[in-house]
This record gives C-alpha cells, sequence and structure tokens, in this order.
C-alpha cells in the first residue's frame, strides 16, 4: 500500500461521479417499466402472450442479476471511499483491512 498516491479532491470527485452514475441507472432501471413494458403491452395484440413473457422476465432480471449489479456498485465506491480514507488519515492497516473484507464480501475485485 506504500505505493498510493491519493489526491483527497480527485477521488472525491470520482466517487462523487461514480456514485451519480449508479444513481443514473437506478433510475433509468425504474423507468422501464412505463417506457419498454407498456408500449408492448398495448402494442402486444389481444392475447398479450408478448407482453406476459416480457414482464416475466424483466421481474426475473430486476430481482436477481440487476439489483445485484446496483448493490456491487454501491458498495464498491463505499469501500473504495472507506479505504482510501484511512489511508489518507495515516492508517494504513485500516485501508488494508477494509479492502480485504471488499475483496471478502464481494464489494469489489482488487
Amino acid at each position: 500500500m506504500t505505493g498510493w498516491q491519493i489526491a483527497p479532491e480527485a477521488l472525491e470527485k470520482t466517487l462523487r461521479t461514480t456514485q451519480d452514475h449508479v444513481l443514473a441507472f437506478q433510475e433509468a432501471l425504474s423507468r422501464v417499466e412505463t417506457e419498454v413494458v407498456e408500449p408492448v403491452v398495448s402494442g402486444a395484440g389481444s392475447d398479450g402472450t408478448v407482453a406476459v413473457a416480457l414482464v416475466d422476465f424483466l421481474e426475473e432480471q430486476f430481482s436477481g442479476r440487476v439489483t445485484q449489479i446496483v448493490q456491487y456498485c454501491s458498495r464498491a465506491v463505499e469501500f473504495t471511499a472507506d479505504a482510501a480514507n484511512s489511508y489518507i488519515a495515516g492508517d494504513e492497516q485500516m485501508a488494508q483491512d477494509t479492502m480485504a473484507v471488499a475483496r471478502e464480501s464481494g464489494g469489489w475485485d482488487a
């Protein structure tokens, strides 16, 4: 860890930008129902087979992979901030411990 060189202002800007992108991704996902599902439902015909299949597919994705991706990204930002802040404060051991916890919990692959 002694090879780290952290510019606190740049780190803060990068973390804020990354978290903003995670939130924008979450927001975009929340619009899927109105921007994707509703047009399919209204244009799918009378039996609704396509609409039901689409809704089932999206529910499966959102309950699993998509939620995990958003959580993974948010945790990675949090762990990065915690480790960097510990390092900046001069506590290299705490920074290393934070990185180890992040790796063990799947918070990042460093």
